[in-house]
């Protein structure tokens, strides 16, 4: 019975550490737009610096978003380059804005499109842009 107890709670404890380590469809939203931007910066351009090894550690963020984002204690391009910060970031934007996209859109679509199209990206100019940016991240999102 004890030998039973123990593996059940061995069993719990690696199927918690299992779930855990699982990615949340926000975390893969991010990589897939992560792994985009890389793809835009150093498909035409050898970068070794910013495109060599595993990690690309970047979202391409614009200006305005920073601004509005709330990490003023960075300089942007600082934040830029640093995924945590860039992420944080772009994570208060769509906070703020994402009721001005349609509620038909994935959480995923929401970034993207405010990502790429400011606080329009969902409803504004540039609109097809925008689609033809969230039908690239929707690719990889979907895979």
């Amino acid at each position: 019975m004890r030998k039973e107890v123990i593996f059940a709670v061995l069993l719990g404890v690696v199927a918690a550490t299992t779930f855990d380590t699982a990615l949340t469809d926000e975390e893969r939203c991010l990589g897939c737009i992560r792994d985009y931007d890389k793809v835009d910066l150093c498909g035409s351009q050898s970068d070794e610096k910013l495109c060599s090894g595993g990690h690309f550690p970047r979202l391409t963020m614009k200006y305005d978003i920073f601004q509005q984002c709330g990490e003023g204690h960075e300089s942007w391009s600082l934040c830029a380059h640093n995924f945590e910060c860039a992420t944080r970031c772009l994570k208060a934007y769509v906070k703020r804005f994402a009721h001005r996209c349609f509620r038909n859109m994935t959480d995923c679509e929401t970034i993207a499109r405010l990502n790429i199209g400011g606080s329009k990206g969902c409803t504004g100019e540039g609109n097809s842009r925008n689609k033809e940016y969230w039908t690239d991240i929707k690719r990889c999102y979907e895979n």
